[in-house]
C-alpha cells in the first residue's frame, strides 16, 4: 500500500470513527496488534495499527445501513424511510458528519478505482 492510500483510508478511518465516539462504550471488544513500524527519519517513533473487533450495536447497524444507502444514492435516491431511521438514532449533527465521512470514502474508492490504483494487498 502506497503513503496516499494508506493517508486516505486512515483520514477516512478517524473521520467515521469520530462521529460515533460513544458507540463503543459498554461493549466487549477485542483488539489485536496488526503491525508495529518504527517511522524512517523520526527516530523513536513508529507507526502501531491495531485491528479492534466487536459486535455491531444499535448505533453502528444504524450507521453501516446509512452508509449503505448513502452509497447507492443513485439506485435508491435515499428513500424517507432510511432517513427517518437514521435520524431517530443520530441527532443532525452527527448524521451530517456521517454522511461528509461517508461520501469521503466513496471519493476515496472512485478514486482509486478510476485510476486503477487497486490497494496493495489485493495484488
Amino acid at each position: 500500500m502506497n503513503i496516499r492510500s494508506f493517508i486516505g483510508t486512515a483520514c477516512a478511518a478517524i473521520a467515521i470513527a469520530s462521529c460515533l465516539p460513544a458507540s463503543a462504550q459498554g461493549t466487549v471488544e477485542t483488539v489485536t496488534p496488526n503491525f508495529n513500524r518504527a517511522i524512517p527519519n523520526v527516530p523513536g517513533k513508529s507507526l502501531v495499527a491495531v485491528v479492534v473487533d466487536y459486535a455491531p450495536g444499535g448505533r453502528e447497524r444504524a450507521a453501516l445501513a446509512w452508509a449503505e444507502t448513502v452509497t447507492r444514492v443513485a439506485d435508491t435516491g435515499v428513500p424517507d424511510d432510511e432517513y427517518q431511521a437514521a435520524r431517530k438514532v443520530f441527532d443532525e449533527r452527527e448524521i451530517v458528519d456521517l454522511t461528509i465521512a461517508i461520501g469521503l470514502m466513496n471519493a476515496y474508492n472512485r478514486m482509486a478505482i478510476s485510476f486503477r490504483n487497486p490497494p496493495q494487498a489485493a495484488l
